[in-house]
């Protein structure tokens, strides 16, 4: 992981994410991958969505999501101007998505691609050189 924050337009809002820590990455990893497990086969991503969130514990989501977008800001429209708003506290996360909740998957998606893309990329690569070999 290279640390840079990278940015992409999610719902029409510019959205910015700087990697977690590579320590912090590892440490969230067993929880994420245990809440992803039960949406594994799924049809359609609301399929996927719902077997995740219904495998959660109570509260679970709302303590996960504040460390997945630790990192992330999002730039909304305050009095006329654009300002970058970070994710780091419900206030801030209902302001942010508060009439916009179609942004909300886009935006913790791109924020996991961007602390978790580079290792699963690793591990991809990992499994391909153990493929070749093996006889």
């Amino acid at each position: 992981m290279d640390g840079k924050a990278k940015s992409r337009v999610v719902e029409g809002l510019p959205v910015t994410s700087t990697p977690l820590t590579p320590w912090r990455t590892l440490d969230l990893l067993p929880e994420l991958s245990g809440l992803m497990e039960p949406g594994a086969g799924a049809d359609s991503d609301l399929e996927m969505f719902a077997k995740v969130v219904s495998g959660m514990g109570k509260g679970k989501l709302r303590e996960l999501l504040p460390q997945i977008l630790a990192g992330t800001k999002v730039t909304v429209e305050e009095s006329g101007k654009p300002t970058p708003v970070p994710l780091n506290s419900v206030e801030m996360f209902d302001l942010v998505f508060d009439g916009r909740m179609e942004a909300l998957p886009g935006v913790v998606a791109f924020a996991l691609e961007v602390s978790f893309g580079g290792f699963l990329a690793g591990l991809a690569r990992l499994a391909e050189a153990r493929k070749k070999s093996s006889p």
